[in-house]
C-alpha cells in the first residue's frame, strides 16, 4: 500500500506547495469577502491549491475568516482544501481508477452547493458577527504578546528553501494520519471479505433504492467521524472501504466527512466554542452525506455502469512506471525533507 500510494503523494505535495509559497494568506482573505459565486470559486480554487492537512486547514479556515472573508468562503475554502486538493486527486486516480476520480470532484462541487443551500439552516448573521468579534480580539491578543516573529525570517528566504521548508512541514503534519490510514486500510483490505457491505446491506433487505443509498452515506460519515483519521489517510480506507463493497456514494460521504472527525471536532470547539462547533459538524456532515447521495442517484437513474475495483490484496511487483516514478520522487522527496528540517531548526534557533 506504501509503494502504491508513495509517488503520487510526493509529487502532489510538491505542486501544491509550489503554489502555497507563492501566495499569502492577507491576499487571500482579501479575495473572499463577498457571499457572491465569483468569491465562491475563488475559494474553492484556493482550498484546491493548500494544505491537504484537516487541521491545518480548520486553521487557515479560521484565519481567512478572523481576516476578513466570510463564513460561508471560510467553509468553503475548508471543504475543498481537503476534498479537492491535487495530491487527493492523484492518489485517488492511482488507488481507485479514472471513474472514482471523477466520482470525487463531482461529489465534491454538489457539496459546495449544498453547504450555500443548508447554511442558513445551520447558522444566523448575528451570531456569525459576534464570532467573528470574538476571534479579532484573540487576534489582537496575540499581537500584543509577540506572535509571528518569524515572518521577517521567512522573507529572508530563497524560494528553493521556502518550497522546501513547505514540504517538509506539510509532510510533518499528515505523516501521522498517513500511516495510521495505511495500517488501518490494510487491515480492512486483509480480513474484511471481498463484497463484505453488499453482503451486509442483503442480509438486511436493504436495497439499492433511496433509503438504500441514504444509509450507506450515512455509514460512511459516521465510519469517517470515529475512524480518528483524517485528510489523504482516509483515502486509503476508503479504498478498502469500496473493495468491501460500500457504494460509491458511501465511499464519498467517508471521504468528506474527513473534516467531522472527533479530534477535529475537539479542533472546533477549541477554536469557535462548543455550540458553533457542534453546528460545524452538523452541517459538513449533512453536505457530506447529501452528496453521497446525490452522487449514488444519479450513477443510478443514469444507468452508469460501475467498474468493479479490483482486489489489492495480491498485487505482483513489476519493473513498471509506478516502481520508476518511485525512485525518482523518493530522491527528491527525501532531499527536500530533510532540506527542510534542517531550515525549521536553524529558524528555531535563530529566535
Amino acid at each position: 500500500m506504501i509503494y502504491n500510494l508513495y509517488w503520487p503523494l510526493c509529487f502532489g505535495f510538491l505542486v501544491s506547495t509550489y503554489i502555497r509559497v507563492q501566495v499569502s494568506q492577507e491576499n487571500i482573505s482579501g479575495l473572499l469577502g463577498k457571499n457572491n459565486l465569483k468569491e465562491n470559486f475563488l475559494a474553492i480554487f484556493f482550498g484546491a491549491v493548500s494544505s491537504s492537512c484537516s487541521y491545518a486547514a480548520a486553521s487557515m479556515s479560521k484565519n481567512l475568516f478572523q481576516k476578513g472573508a466570510t463564513w460561508q468562503n471560510s467553509l468553503i475554502f475548508l471543504m475543498t482544501s481537503t476534498n479537492m486538493v491535487f495530491e487527493m486527486f492523484v492518489v485517488i486516480a492511482v488507488l481507485l481508477g479514472r471513474f472514482f476520480f471523477y466520482a470525487e470532484l463531482i461529489g465534491a462541487l454538489i457539496m459546495v452547493i449544498c453547504l450555500r443551500v443548508f447554511m442558513p439552516l445551520f447558522f444566523n448573521n448575528k451570531e456569525v458577527d459576534e464570532q467573528q468579534e470574538e476571534l479579532n480580539k484573540e487576534a489582537m491578543n496575540h499581537q500584543q504578546m509577540g506572535h509571528g516573529m518569524s515572518d521577517n525570517h521567512e522573507e529572508k528566504m530563497g524560494f528553493g528553501e521556502r518550497l522546501s521548508q513547505g514540504f517538509y512541514m506539510e509532510i510533518s503534519m499528515v505523516i501521522k494520519e498517513i500511516l495510521i490510514g495505511v495500517v488501518v486500510g490494510s487491515l480492512i483490505i486483509t480480513f474484511l471479505p471481498d463484497g463484505f457491505f453488499g453482503k451486509l446491506f442483503s442480509a438486511l433487505h436493504i436495497g439499492n433504492d433511496f433509503w438504500g443509498i441514504l444509509i450507506s452515506s450515512i455509514i460512511g460519515a459516521l465510519i469517517a467521524y470515529f475512524a480518528y483519521v483524517c485528510s489523504v489517510g482516509n483515502l486509503v480506507i476508503a479504498s478498502a472501504l469500496w473493495f468491501g463493497g460500500l457504494s460509491v456514494g458511501g465511499v464519498l460521504a467517508f471521504i468528506f466527512s474527513d473534516l467531522i472527525t472527533r479530534p477535529l471536532h475537539l479542533v472546533y470547539i477549541k477554536y469557535y466554542g462548543k455550540k458553533f462547533a457542534g453546528k460545524i459538524i452538523g452541517l459538513i456532515g449533512l453536505c457530506a452525506i447529501a452528496s453521497g447521495v446525490i452522487v449514488d442517484l444519479f450513477i443510478k437513474y443514469a444507468d452508469i455502469k460501475v467498474v468493479t475495483p479490483s482486489s489489492l490484496k495480491s498485487v505482483p511487483f513489476t519493473l513498471d512506471y509506478n516502481f520508476y516514478l518511485t525512485v525518482f520522487f523518493l530522491v527528491i522527496g527525501v532531499f527536500m525533507y530533510f532540506r527542510g528540517r534542517n531550515l525549521s531548526k536553524g529558524m528555531h534557533m535563530s529566535m
